[in-house]
């Protein structure tokens, strides 16, 4: 061990200079950012592995560990609100990402005495609050005072006139329910070649004239997608044009429900009173994370806990047999699922995306089962999907239905627009790189990769590369920034109305990390590059013969090369046997095989 102390910046806070310029004497580290002068901490890759895991078992754990002589997960069930599944899925990857931090600052231990952290997170303060040799410093955030009164006045606008469309009309009631949710809205490509706004997950089995649903469209307090009613006309049919109902509707009609708000206030008391019990009895620094983390969220869980009440009445005034959900795990749906039990209404999800044995969203425990965080009913899109659904909820209760992947019944029968007007710019003899880029929790990984793919992309002669951004991704500079690091030029950045699978269609290469766009790739026959550097091989492209994995940016480079010398061809049986493990059939029917489970129900 040196005599020298280090000083790490947790957290991206340039601007709270004043708080480490006596840094003079010390190494100065810096956590998932990149600052001049600094030395960027890491961690390794199988650290980082073996924290995945262990943090899905420390959350299925704690939900049985006792509080005031009960389970967690029985003291945050109320009423029929199953109160621990609602943040599960972004808590496990906030404390994940800490956790990372948390071993990489202790690796530095043996190389300096002291140990400074800034930090303006308490998780970090917490964490070493009794340590000797790492110091916390918890750097103030100072928050902007003012309102985004544009952003207020748009979503005011928005509940408005779907408040008032609804008020104006009385929609019919149907026996089948079909949940929508409007930040699923999507830019798409309709049969005919025309550009629509549409729910891919649902939305072909909402266009059904002989099928007479009622639509639930949610309430949202806010949303990536479009909530523009205009585009209803186009998105329903004419028979289920009649059967539209408005979620803003119920949801503002319980805030007049004095029942509700004395619900909302035993609830709240609830809360209360875990709160003071959990640090009496959970002293382990896991369950006091985990905790730090739920009370970050008690705002947004009592506004679930409203749209809970308001689903209920719901079906209370609605004499519904089943309801399918288009996201099996959302929080925002999960109040439906919630409510839907304490009717006796039945569930039935469809796979939102392609999932793993790490993803929180799918995989729970036997005392979590026992509280039924799962629709009663899951459309899998295929046997694969089936298996791995068993395997990771031993003993569950949902019945499983194979029916494929009904978003991509449109790409089986669509008419694809010319290459030149999906990809203006591009010379015949060029060839076409997408590179689908999705939020990561880990910032050095996502980086990473970028960096990588650009690097590529500027050394290849006749390559040109398009980046089509995940929908929650809005920070366009982020990519810009890093292309320019690298002096990448020949790229270009689709969002907006840059539909998918025109893009999909048109590529000589897709890149992807772990997106569920590779399995779109796939299943369109398109050769997959895989960027894996934990090798984890999550979505299991690797492994089944249809992706080429690559763990840094040599290997990436000897892929994009070898398929655009002819070098690599798709291994054709492997392809087919992905599409009747993963997707059931391409043969346009997982529309039709999904209404039937919705009408024997």
């Amino acid at each position: 061990m040196t005599n020298k102390s280090c000083i790490v910046l947790a957290d991206n806070i340039d601007k709270h200079s004043e708080y480490w310029s006596d840094s003079a004497n010390s190494d100065v580290f810096t956590w998932q950012f990149r600052k001049v002068g600094s030395q960027t901490l890491t961690l390794p890759e199988e650290s980082k592995s073996r924290i995945n895991k262990d943090i899905l078992v420390s959350l299925k754990q704690l939900a049985s560990k006792p509080i005031a002589n009960d389970s967690l997960i029985a003291r945050l069930h109320f009423k029929g609100f199953n109160t621990w599944f609602y943040h599960r899925f972004s808590i496990y990857f906030e404390l994940r990402e800490r956790y990372y931090l948390f071993e990489a600052l202790r690796e530095l231990r043996t190389r300096y005495e002291r140990i400074l952290v800034l930090s303006n997170d308490e998780l970090v303060t917490t964490a070493f609050e009794t340590d000797d040799q790492i110091e916390v410093q918890n750097i103030p955030v100072h928050s902007s005072t003012k309102r985004n009164w544009k952003g207020i006045y748009s979503q005011l606008s928005v509940y408005g006139s779907r408040l008032l469309k609804a008020f104006l009309t009385k929609p019919k009631r149907a026996s089948k329910l079909i949940v929508s949710s409007p930040s699923d809205m999507r830019a798409a490509l309709d049969s005919d070649g025309t550009a629509v706004l549409d729910n891919p997950f649902i939305g072909p089995l909402l266009k059904k004239d002989d099928l007479s649903v009622t639509e639930l469209s949610l309430f949202e307090l806010r949303s990536s997608g479009s909530t523009d009613i205009k585009n209803d006309r186009e998105r329903l049919s004419k028979a289920n044009m009649k059967c539209s109902h408005i979620g803003e509707t119920w949801f503002f009609k319980i805030l007049f429900s004095t029942s509700s708000w004395k619900d909302f206030k035993d609830f709240e008391n609830r809360l209360d009173f875990i709160d003071e019990n959990i640090g009496r009895e959970q002293s382990d620094l896991f369950s006091t994370l985990y905790w730090k983390c739920f009370w970050r969220r008690r705002k947004l869980t009592k506004l679930y806990f409203l749209q809970f009440n308001a689903y209920s009445r719901f079906f209370e005034k609605n004499k519904i047999d089943v309801a399918l959900l288009s996201n099996e795990y959302g929080p925002n749906q999960r109040s439906l699922i919630d409510a839907a039990y304490k009717k006796g209404v039945k569930t039935v999800g469809i796979q939102h995306g392609a999932f793993h044995s790490l993803h929180p969203g799918y995989t729970y425990d036997e005392q979590e089962l026992k509280n039924r965080p799962l629709p009663d009913i899951f459309l899998s899109w295929g046997d694969k999907w089936s298996r791995l659904f068993d395997e990771l909820n031993p003993g569950h209760y949902c019945e499983v239905f194979e029916t494929g992947i009904v978003r991509m019944d449109e790409v089986v029968k669509r008419q694809y627009l010319e290459r030149a007007e999906i990809f203006a710019g591009v010379g015949k003899g060029e060839s076409i790189v997408l590179f689908a880029t999705q939020p990561q929790r880990d910032e050095n990984l996502r980086q990473r990769a970028a960096e990588e793919v650009f690097i590529v992309a500027k050394e290849t002669d006749g390559m040109k590369l398009f980046l089509k951004l995940h929908p929650r991704e809005k920070d366009v500079d982020y990519y810009h920034t890093i292309a320019r690091k690298v002096g990448c030029t020949n790229y270009e950045i689709l969002r907006g109305n840059a539909d998918l699978y025109s893009l999909i269609h048109h590529s000589d290469i897709v890149i992807t990390c772990f997106s569920t766009v590779g399995t779109e790739a796939v299943l369109m026959r398109r050769p997959l590059v895989v960027i894996d550097h934990l090798e984890q091989d999550v979505q299991g492209y690797v492994k089944e013969g249809v992706g080429i994995g690559v763990k840094n940016l040599k290997m990436l480079e000897d892929a994009i090369s070898s398929i655009l010398a002819g070098n690599h061809l798709i291994d054709r049986k492997a392809y087919e046997l992905f599409v009747k493990n993963n997707a059931t059939s391409m043969d346009g029917g997982a529309s039709e095989r999904a209404l039937d489970v919705l009408k024997a129900h």
